[in-house]
């Protein structure tokens, strides 16, 4: 099916179900607040204000934090049965790495060394993520992973983004590194992040006009993940006189506390239809 005829079909789709945001929503909050997704580039946006995952099929956007789920362990070389009760002791250390709520030298590294292999994108409001323990056990040379996913390690914030935070939000910056929750991090939704860096919108429900300092990589992100096509007509803006006329609006989708946020890549025609709506849009 051609890309222009498959946007089509998903628009129409999205139309006769109202409820189709929605499921999203709780798809994409299920996953991450348990055992997280896989870090992938292409999806998600590390940026110096907050790191956010944006769903490909639906352009659903929130806050994640980002954290090296695997830890790899060496056992020494023992009978199988000494071996399994090693494995048993060692998933009670506690020596697990932290937790990168926005850009900081170590994701910085990890994104040019291309070393990104075992992160996850999730959003936990406790502290607590999925971990997992690799032991390679290997005997004459066999390497053999003995993998154990540890449900709730507590683990701590990254200190390069600390000291980020701290002078990022308001009221954390009395807080010490042992006692910051990431709950307040998360619960800072995107209205009261963004709007900081635009002007206020007259209306409550729209997000004109409210953008990020990282907003061009958001919204590159986004044009990648459509292929440079109008999400509502399908039109191709691939060409590079075409791709900076491709806008992407941003429109509320609040559930509890945790803002989602969708990302729609629209064309200067569709855009102009929406503005009837949601206010002026920014490119």
């Amino acid at each position: 099916m051609r890309l222009t005829q498959f946007y089509k079909l998903r628009h129409a789709a999205s139309n006769l179900d109202p409820h189709f945001m929605a499921k999203k929503i709780a798809e994409l909050e299920k996953s991450l607040t348990q055992d997280g997704r896989t870090w992938e580039m292409a999806n998600t946006a590390v940026t110096e204000e907050g790191i956010f995952y944006i769903n490909p099929e639906s352009g659903m956007a929130t806050r994640v934090a980002l954290y090296q789920a695997d830890q790899f362990m060496e056992l020494p070389d023992l009978s199988r049965k000494k071996r399994q009760t090693a494995i048993v002791e060692m998933e009670n250390f506690s020596n697990f790495h932290p937790y990168h709520l926005l850009r900081c030298n170590t994701l910085t590294a990890a994104e040019r060394s291309g070393s990104t292999e075992g992160y996850r994108a999730a959003q936990r409001l406790d502290g607590r993520f999925f971990y997992r323990l690799l032991f390679p056990t290997g005997r004459d040379g066999e390497r053999l992973e003995a993998m154990r996913m540890i449900p709730d390690p507590q683990l701590q914030v990254c200190p390069n983004c600390f000291f980020k935070v701290t002078s990022l939000l308001e009221g954390v910056r009395n807080l010490k590194l042992e006692s910051f929750s990431i709950e307040y991090f998360f619960n800072v939704d995107f209205f009261r992040s963004w709007v900081r860096y635009g002007e206020s919108s007259q209306s409550k429900n729209s997000m004109a006009n409210m953008y990020p300092k990282d907003w061009d990589e958001i919204c590159r992100i986004r044009r990648e993940q459509v292929h440079y096509h109008c999400e509502s007509c399908g039109r191709d803006y691939g060409s590079s006189s075409a791709k900076k006329l491709l806008h992407v609006h941003p429109t509320d989708h609040h559930k509890k506390k945790l803002s989602f946020v969708r990302l729609q890549c629209l064309c200067p025609e569709c855009m102009s239809e929406q503005t009837y709506k949601s206010g002026a849009i920014k490119r």
